[in-house]
């Protein structure tokens, strides 16, 4: 089953952050998208694509990366609200653990894990 670990932010600089913490912690490039609020989805290693159904491609994607359909749904409306969202793919309880942490450090309002199954507020 696919796993992964999605996160809500605000702002690019955040988004950054985040992604650059990923890869120092070792996540490659292939397994990091970043959907912005503008419609532009982009894999880390550098695949891009301006989706003009970003709705439904964000939420397959999501659906394929293990999350649940209310869940992707959710996420979906964020991003159509203005949040960016960095997923990661992971493939261990610890990568889970790390991911998540990664993304709090760098500012994420919200996380999710699929094994999870909720969102949860960052205070």
């Amino acid at each position: 089953m696919a796993r992964s670990v999605s996160g809500l932010f605000v702002d690019g600089g955040q988004v950054d952050s985040a992604v650059g913490a990923l890869r120092n912690d070792g996540f490659e490039a292939a397994r990091i998208s970043v959907v912005s609020p503008d419609g532009l989805a982009e894999n880390v290693a550098g695949n891009q694509a301006e989706c003009h159904g970003i709705g439904a491609w964000l939420v397959d994607h999501l659906l394929r990366l293990g999350h649940p359909h209310d869940m992707a749904r959710r996420m979906h409306d964020e991003v159509a609200g203005g949040r960016w969202l960095v997923t990661v793919a992971i493939q261990t309880d610890v990568e889970d653990g790390s991911a998540r942490n990664l993304l709090v450090r760098a500012g994420a309002e919200q996380i999710s894990s699929v094994t999870g199954g909720t969102m949860i507020q960052v205070k």
